[in-house]
Order: C-alpha cells, then sequence, then structure tokens
C-alpha cells in the first residue's frame, strides 16, 4: 500500500472528521442507530423527522470537515498491515457512519423539496466509497459496496420525492458511473492471499 505525504492525504483529515461526530447521551441515539431510510413512497413521522433534524444539524461540523477532506484526491488511513489478518481498520466503521449521515441528510433534503441539494449529499457518499478504492483488503471492499447501495437507495427514494435539474441530474449520473471500478475486487483479494 503506498505511502501518501500528509499534505495530500485527506484520509488524514477525515479522521478529524470521524472524531467530529456527535451522539445523543440519551436514549434517542439507539432510536437512530436502528433507523432505517422509509421505502421509496413511504415517509418518516414528524417525530422521527425532527430527531433525524436535529442529529444531522449537531454532525454538522463533522460532515463539513468530511467535504474539506474530499478536496484531495488521494486517501491513505493511517492502517498498520503488518499485522496481517488480525489488522485492525477502525476507518470503516467510521466511513460508513459518514456516509448514513448522507443519507439521512439526502432523505431530508428530498422530504423538504430542495432538489437541487439532496444530490450534492448523493455525490458525498459516493466520494466516501472512493476513499477505499485503494485499499488492499476484501473487507474494505466490501464496505465499499456498502457506501454505494445505499448512496443508490437513498437516490431512488428521493428522484421519487423530487426532481433535480438537468445539471444535477447529469452530476449525479457523472457520480454513479465514477463508482463502477473494473477489476477492483481482485486486487483486494490478491493482498488477503498473503495477509491469510
Amino acid at each position: 500500500h503506498r505511502p501518501v505525504p500528509d499534505a495530500e492525504n485527506g484520509a488524514l483529515i477525515l479522521t478529524q472528521a470521524f472524531a467530529l461526530v456527535r451522539t445523543f447521551p440519551d436514549n434517542r441515539s439507539n432510536e437512530i442507530a436502528k433507523l432505517t431510510m422509509p421505502a421509496r413512497t413511504n415517509e418518516w413521522s414528524l417525530e422521527t423527522r425532527r430527531l433525524v433534524e436535529v442529529y444531522v444539524q449537531t454532525n454538522g461540523a463533522a460532515l463539513a470537515k468530511a467535504r474539506e477532506a474530499l478536496l484531495l484526491s488521494r486517501f491513505r488511513f493511517p492502517v498498520d498491515y503488518s499485522f496481517g489478518p488480525e489488522t485492525i481498520l477502525p476507518h470503516l466503521s467510521h466511513l460508513k457512519e459518514m456516509a448514513y449521515l448522507g443519507t439521512l441528510r439526502i432523505a431530508l433534503n428530498a422530504d423538504q423539496g430542495r432538489s437541487d441539494q439532496w444530490p450534492e449529499d448523493a455525490q458525498f457518499q459516493l466520494q466516501i466509497a472512493a476513499t477505499l478504492d485503494g485499499e488492499p483488503s476484501y473487507i474494505s471492499h466490501l464496505v465499499r459496496i456498502a457506501i454505494v447501495r445505499m448512496a443508490a437507495r437513498a437516490t431512488e427514494r428521493s428522484l421519487n420525492r423530487v426532481s433535480p435539474s438537468d445539471a444535477a441530474c447529469q452530476k449525479l449520473q457523472t457520480a454513479f458511473i465514477q463508482t463502477v471500478k473494473t477489476h477492483s475486487l481482485p486486487p483486494a483479494l490478491i493482498c488477503e492471499r498473503p495477509m491469510m
């Protein structure tokens, strides 16, 4: 796994964003953890929507820091792969959490009719997934797929709620096309073999 100079490494800024993520000190954190995206034509209750709004607002600083990180194009998370199969990959759960925040934001913006804002949040999710493109592990590849799937489901629901402009649709289409990487699984499997 090639090193990336600190000045060019967006992963270091993303780890700062992870540290900014906040949850509720009471049982509302359990409600957020259990929350699922409504189906294409379903809606959240008013109470659930308010809870999601507060949660997303609480994590506004984390989302802003993550967007700052995504302005860079190279990502190398501080992971020591010398432990082989015992390697700890804490950034994977944090990336999924950041993508989940993006999903909630997409739903809120679509529900409020912000037709040109929710596509930006979908692009944010896809950029989060792209930070794992160079990871030499199979589990990282699976997390990347999960984040892309999360973005696709949120996009499908939002398109059923409100239509973005042609320009926003074009950007969104381009973002999804860029997620299609050919031959991305074999390198992950190649790296898994010597670790095992």
